[in-house]
């Protein structure tokens, strides 16, 4: 009896957007950039346009334009949001849970955890 090795499994890509173009923004996505397996974009006009695999949508919860598209976002389902605030250090899932976050590591972990 031979055994075959078995298929590797496809290492599974997470796509997060990054609403925003604040310096928090910028810095997570310079963060993001090392992390593997992560597929990251950015909108920064406001048009979110084709979330069609979108795992993550993250933002900045002082961003201006956020007020208006936030409604929109929170209909979506199987999307996690992501609230950052960089004046509370403070990173929000939206399902009303606060997570405390003084690090880009801290806002790393809680963004896996979301997924």
């Amino acid at each position: 009896m031979s055994l075959e090795p078995s298929p590797a499994h496809p290492k599974s890509i997470h796509k997060i957007l990054l609403y925003g173009n604040s310096i928090l923004i910028a810095g997570l996505i310079s963060k993001l950039a090392q992390v593997q397996d992560w597929d990251v974009s950015q909108v920064q006009d406001g048009c979110v346009g084709d979330l069609s695999g979108v795992d993550v949508i993250a933002f900045d919860v002082r961003d201006n334009n956020i007020a208006d598209t936030l409604p929109r976002l929170r209909g979506l389902p199987g999307i996690a949001l992501v609230g950052l605030d960089a004046l509370t250090d403070t990173v929000t899932v939206l399902t009303g849970h606060s997570h405390p976050a003084h690090s880009m590591q801290d806002v790393l972990d809680v963004l896996k955890n979301a997924l």
